[in-house]
């Protein structure tokens, strides 16, 4: 009966044991989508999926955004006629109040955001409202490529996907918590959170140091050529894309970090404090059986 009774006591810990493993693996991988939605929903955001696409459009057309060839003549002729519309076939339009007192790269910014908000709020529809004519309309179409990605529209898929993922990876936490006793329960999640997050912190802060440091992270660049493009343009939005990502994985990364140090902490102070209190129970047995 007795080795009975101690296997019935033992299922339990088995069973525990499992569900652990099994919602930890579940959880990694969840969390790791979870937080990259999470990155994506905030590089689709308004004001950084514009600044993106308006710096990536001036960098294609203008090469060095801080060549004053251009904008000097820009500037002398806004000063005669109080606006211009640098851009053949396109309806955008810069007065000199809106650029007056900035710099080659800041008149660019200002000009092509212009043609990065509506595209970010409409898409290619917004792109081709902007054409002065049909045939600039029927070439205009299908031009955006990859900066199509960065509107209004998909940011809100993003984040119904994020609320979605928001929801499994907290059941999948709350199971874990269940499943796991003591301080576990804090050590459980913290580690599976700062290993599913730990590459994406690494990575993405080592690519953003480098778009910082001002160096396009496929090498050196190029001098001309669709290459060059590219480059140029990886130079010039890598740290408004990398930025928004590293910081979502490093936070997670840290928080994860602090859970596990809290649990390690709590675990030394309870082996302490149990270990203090038999000295006192051993104390005083002796005076107990005088």
């Amino acid at each position: 009966m007795e080795k009975d009774t101690k296997t019935e006591t033992k299922k339990p810990a088995y069973w525990r044991k499992d569900v652990q493993w099994i919602v930890g693996i579940m959880l990694s991988v969840m969390l790791g989508i979870f937080l990259l939605s999470i990155g994506m929903a905030r590089i689709t955001e308004e004001e950084n999926a514009v600044a993106i696409t308006s710096t990536a459009i001036a960098t294609l057309l203008s090469g060095d955004l801080d060549d004053p060839t251009d904008t000097n003549q820009f500037m002398a002729l806004m000063r005669v006629t109080g606006s211009i519309s640098p851009i053949p076939d396109l309806d955008v339009t810069i007065t000199a109040d809106e650029v007056e007192g900035k710099t080659p790269r800041e008149i660019r910014i200002a000009l092509f955001e212009k043609i990065a908000r509506p595209i970010y709020q409409d898409g290619e529809a917004g792109l081709v409202a902007l054409s002065k004519s049909p045939e600039a309309a029927i070439q205009l179409k299908g031009q955006l490529g990859a900066l199509g990605i960065l509107t209004q529209k998909n940011h809100d898929f993003i984040s119904t996907v994020q609320n979605a993922l928001a929801l499994i990876v907290g059941v999948l936490m709350v199971l874990l918590i269940i499943a796991s006793r003591r301080l576990g329960r804090i050590f459980a999640p913290g580690l599976i959170v700062a290993l599913a997050s730990a590459p994406g912190a690494a990575l993405f802060s080592l690519l953003d140091r480098a778009a910082r440091a001002n160096e396009a992270a496929v090498g050196h660049i190029a001098t001309e050529g669709l290459w060059a493009g590219i480059q140029g343009i990886l130079k010039e939005i890598g740290y408004l894309a990398t930025g928004p990502l590293a910081q979502i994985y490093q936070t997670a990364f840290f928080v994860g970090l602090g859970l596990v140090g809290i649990s390690i902490v709590g675990k030394l102070l309870l082996i302490f404090t149990q270990k203090i209190q038999s000295k006192r129970n051993t104390k005083k047995t002796p005076a107990t059986e005088l």
